[in-house]
Parts: C-alpha cells; structure tokens; sequence
C-alpha cells in the first residue's frame, strides 16, 4: 500500500510539481512510464538477493530506500534526474508486486492463499486508488511537497514496522540422506504401510532372531522404526530451524549459485505458453486500472476504490472454497484450471464497465455512469488478478529440480514463473501508459470504450482455452520447466 500510495499520489500534484521543477507535463508522464520497466525486471535481482540473503533485509532496506526516493523528488529539476528518480523508484518498489506472492505462498497452503492474496490485493490497488484523493486534500490544506513527505513518512514507518515485527519467510528442509532418495511423502506412506504390516510376520521373524543369537543380544528393529525415526527428526530439525527467523536476515550457504541462476531461469521461462497467458492476463487488467489515473479526477477515485472491496475481500474466500467443492467432486484431486473457472465473473463486468466509461461521456449521460463504469471495473479486476497469480502458485509452486541440488531447489522458492509473468506485465504497461492519451484522443470516447471492451473480452475467452487446455500445456511444458529450474 506504501508503494501503490507513492506511486499514484502524484498525480494530484503534477500541475505544481512541474511549475516548482520546470519539467512538462509529458515529461512528467513520461517519467513516470519508464517506472514499470524497473518493476518488471527489478525483481530479477531482488528476488534471488532476498533468496540468498532473506526477504526480511530487502523488504526492510527496499523501503527505507523508497523512503528516501520519494523525498528526493521534489529536487529532481531536470528531466535526466526525474527518470533516475522514478527508474530507481520502480527498482525498489519492485517488491511490493512481486515478493509479497511469494511471501505468502511461503507461510500460506495451496488451499488457503485465496483469502491472504485477496488481501494483498486489496491493499495494492485500495494504495493506487485512494491515492489521488488524499493526495488532493493534502496539497488543499498544506502543500504540494507534503504529499511527498507524508509518502515519504509513510514508506520509513513501514521499513521499521517490517525491521521489528516481520519474520523471516525463507525455509531450507535440512539435508538428509534419505530424503535424496524418497520424496518424503513417500516416506510417510511406507511408514503408513509399514505400520498396517501383518503383526505375525514381525513376530515370527522376532522368534527366529532370537533362537539364533544369544538372550543378551536379541535385538529386533521393527522396519517402522528407521522411518519414524527418520520423520521425528526432520520434523525436530523443522522446529529448529524456525529459531533463525527472528534474526534480521538468513543467509544461505548457496548464496553465489541462487544469485547466478536467479537471474536467468527467469528469462529461460519465457519460452512456456502459460507463463504468456498469465504475465498478459495480469498485464491486461493493470492496463485497465491504469485508466483511472488519466481519466478520473477528485471523488471518481471513491468509485474504483469501492470496488475494490468484494472483489478482493470476499473473492479470495470463494475462490479458496470453490477449489476444494471441486477437488472433493474429483475425488480429492486438485487441478489448477478450477480456480480459473471463475474468471467468468470479470469477463463480464469488465467490458460493461469500460464501455460504461466510454459510451456514458460521449453521449453525455449523467456522470453517474462513467463514475459507476470504474466501480464495475474494478470488482473483476482485483478479483482476476487474484486467480490468475494463485494459478501460477498452483502450476508451478512445489516442484522439485530432477537434479536435487540444493541450490537449484532453493532457487526455486523465489517463484521464477512470477518474475517471468512479471517482466510481460510490466512491459504491457509500459508501452500502454503511452498509447492510452493517443487513444482516447484519436478515437474518441466512444469507439475507445467499445475498442477497450473488445480487447478485454478477447482476453478473458482465453480463458475458455486454458480450462479446457491448460493441463495439456502444463504436460507439454514440463520437461522443459524442470530442465531450466535445474540448470
């Protein structure tokens, strides 16, 4: 919300921002364009630092270091300045869109991630929403530069908040031998079998050990044993390792090898279909609430901002018990296409709602419905977004390298599906933030409302496709998956 806060305030101060500066308003825009090239490849450092070193130290110095960029802003006179101001902005905010995902699919089960994503969400979007409202009244009531310094505050306060209250999500299992051979649900199943074993056996096989050895070294190790005993110390050994979670950092042993291949196997992901269909369904409804910030002004922002609520808030809870009714008509058999089965919901309210904001202002209806038009919008939008990151956890999250090296496992956590989605997304929005004004422009409101519905329905049949087809293609892109995240 920090992040989102920062990001969207200026907005409400772009008029006095450019007469204290001298920068045009289209370099101001400008300006703050290049700022998601910076989000989307950002984490493809960041991610594996927080890996190698712990997400805690780069949540902590990220927003202490945003703090920072955003007080320095209004110094930021010339236009050299002001794109290494929102460039830098981008990097260290970069977090706030791509490591909280991985944050809590580290804390959270696959079947409990709807409610805390929807959170997430609700968060991010009500920071960008808001933003320009309450930047607005500050710089009615104080100043310009208080909208930053009240940013700024804001940005510090969390980086304290995180340094003394935020633990360590980084897990490593310690190493085990027999782990290297046995997965360890595997382990427990045989343990499971073992201990059903038929009783006579093992009591006849104790008779005949000690007949043939003496009273004083019969010994008979119950097969269960060695693997109940396997599991307690894990399981003792998990325990422990919760102990370094409350220091500020934890820095892991394959540090060099995480931050090498953290960087790559990212990339190397851009060759699978789904990992396309997801970075341009999460870009696509960034492009659609990236609307808001050229077309609605004072109040409108309440609209979108209420929106946001039942999507997110309520949408993370059906989605979660919409997975498991389905599993358990499966036979307890999860598939990750269900939770997509729910994206009929904005495929229908978001072109209604931006034909609404296209059609309503060139016909001159009451400003009701351009302003209901962003609220309708913005009820599918958090709540796709929220599918469509929880259907890249549940593609891909748990799977373990062919090879077993730790380092290529460790590497894995950082969720490099997200980082690839990332990089589509963001770029998306790039090169949108300079089409949009041309657009509206050039087609007018109305053929730009009915042009903008188009696209998003063309998006959201896809959808259709990957229900149907997505196992198919997480069959196809397996190998090649498994091959790149054990490079």
């Amino acid at each position: 919300m920090a992040a989102a806060l920062s990001a969207s305030s200026l907005f409400a101060i772009f008029v006095p921002l450019s007469e204290a500066t001298g920068l045009t308003l289209d370099q101001l825009n400008s300006g703050t364009g290049y700022s998601y090239f910076p989000i989307g490849f950002g984490p493809l450092l960041l991610q594996p630092v927080a890996l190698a070193f712990g997400k805690r130290p780069v949540y902590v110095c990220t927003a202490f270091i945003m703090a920072g960029v955003v007080l320095w802003t209004p110094y930021a006179t010339t236009y050299g300045q002001w794109i290494a101001n929102r460039l830098l902005f981008g990097f260290f905010g970069s977090p706030s869109f791509a490591m909280v995902e991985v944050s809590i699919s580290d804390v959270y089960f696959l079947h409990e991630r709807g409610l805390p994503m929807g959170a997430y969400i609700l968060f991010l979007y009500l920071g960008a929403t808001l933003a320009p409202l309450l930047g607005g009244f500050i710089y009615a009531g104080m100043t310009w530069q208080a909208v930053l310094y009240f940013n700024g505050g804001f940005n510090g306060l969390v980086a304290i908040f995180c340094f003394f209250f935020l633990e360590e999500t980084n897990f490593e299992r310690p190493d085990s031998e027999l782990a290297t051979i046995v997965e360890p649900q595997s382990t427990r199943e045989a343990y499971l079998e073992l201990q059903h074993h038929d009783v006579s056996s093992l009591d006849e096989k104790k008779d005949l050990e000690h007949d043939s050895v003496p009273s004083h070294q019969a010994q008979v190790v119950d097969p269960s044993f060695a693997l109940r005993h396997e599991i307690e110390t894990q399981d003792a050994e998990t325990v422990k390792m919760t102990k370094p979670w409350l220091t500020f950092g934890k820095a892991s042993p394959y540090a060099r090898a995480v931050l090498l291949r953290g960087c790559l196997v990212p990339l190397s992901l851009l060759a699978l279909p789904l990992i396309w269909w997801i970075g341009l369904m999460y870009g696509i409804y960034q492009i659609w609430f990236n609307n808001f910030s050229t077309t609605a002004v004072g109040l409108a922002y309440i609209s979108p901002s209420l929106g946001i609520l039942p999507g997110a808030i309520f949408g993370g809870w059906v989605t979660d018990w919409h997975s498991i009714r389905l599993a358990k008509k499966a036979n307890g058999i999860f598939e990750p296409e269900m939770r997509c089965q729910l994206l009929w919901l904005p495929s229908v309210t978001t072109p209604i709602g931006l034909l609404m904001m296209g059609l309503g202002p060139h016909y001159e209806a009451h400003w009701v419905v351009f302003v209901l038009g962003m609220g309708i919008v913005n009820v599918g939008g958090p709540f796709a977004t929220m599918i469509i990151l929880n259907y890249a956890f549940d593609c891909y999250h748990g799977m373990t390298p062919p090879s077993n090296y730790k380092a290529q496992s460790i590497n894995h956590q950082s969720a490099p599906y997200i980082i690839a989605s990332m990089v589509i997304a963001m770029s998306m929005a790039f090169g949108y933030g300079y089409a949009v004004t041309p657009w509206i422009l050039g087609l007018g409101f109305k053929n730009f409302g009915i042009t903008t519905a188009a696209v998003a329905t063309a998006f959201n049949l896809s959808s259709i496709f990957i229900v149907k087809y997505g196992k198919w293609l997480r069959k196809r892109g397996q190998g090649y998956y498994q091959k790149m995240v054990a490079l």
